[in-house]
């Protein structure tokens, strides 16, 4: 084909892409009250998944993502009616997508509040919230996903084998993840688990599949152990 042809080609395949995904989050959100909140994805169907937004006077803005962490991901996860975060994303329009609008305050929660409007926010100045690429995001955990019945267990997630993953552990009937553990601690995870040692704590993207995430902080400890042991 003429390269005319294949110019208009070009333009109509990108126009439909943005086209969509205006129609699916649309920048405004004077139908929703002050201070909702929103997961915007554009690159998968994972309704859990997303950059977090906040209505603010009328315009949806992408959340800051300087200090963010799993506290302020869980709060954002129930306050959107899941149980808990799985993970928290920095960066995130490099995983769901690009948003022109961020909102240059910032979070500090403790876990406990019902919604971001609860929690400290801190206006902070365009070097750290510039541009969608300082955007949060969080993979949050339906309910159904995060139920347990033995107080205490522990278990790994999110690894390619079942020695390796994210640690949780089971509190009041919810599976839980550790946000920070030790040498000493990871070895008597692992051996609670059945297996003889822990190997080594693993960076995101190195064996679990959850590998575009960026932690920074105190966040989920991942680690991989060893062989199951045997008892004596």
């Amino acid at each position: 084909s003429s390269p005319t042809a294949m110019s208009l080609l070009l333009r109509v395949v990108l126009i439909c892409t943005i086209s969509i995904a205006e129609s699916q989050f649309p920048s405004s959100c004077s139908s929703y009250d002050h201070g909702d909140v929103r997961l915007y994805n554009t690159y998968t169907n994972d309704d859990e998944d997303g950059a977090l937004q906040l209505c603010y006077s009328g315009t949806w803005y992408s959340v800051c993502d300087y200090d963010w962490d799993c506290s302020d991901g869980n709060v954002a996860c129930y306050q959107l009616g899941y149980d808990k975060a799985r993970q928290v994303v920095h960066n995130s329009d490099n995983y769901f997508g690009y948003w022109s609008h961020i909102h240059n305050y910032y979070y500090s929660c403790s876990g406990n509040e019902h919604s971001l409007g609860s929690c400290y926010s801190h206006y902070t100045s365009s070097y750290h919230c510039s541009s969608s690429s300082d955007a949060a995001g969080v993979r949050c955990v339906k309910a159904s996903d995060s139920s347990c019945s033995s107080n205490g267990a522990l278990r790994l997630v999110g690894g390619q084998n079942l020695r390796e993953g994210v640690l949780e552990y089971c509190y009041y009937g919810k599976w839980s993840p550790f946000c920070y553990l030790d040498d000493e601690e990871a070895s008597v995870a692992c051996k609670q688990m059945g297996y003889s040692q822990y190997v080594a704590f693993l960076s995101p993207g190195e064996y679990l599949w959850n590998i575009n995430t960026t932690y920074t902080g105190s966040l989920f400890d991942h680690f991989s152990c060893s062989t199951y042991g045997t008892e004596s």
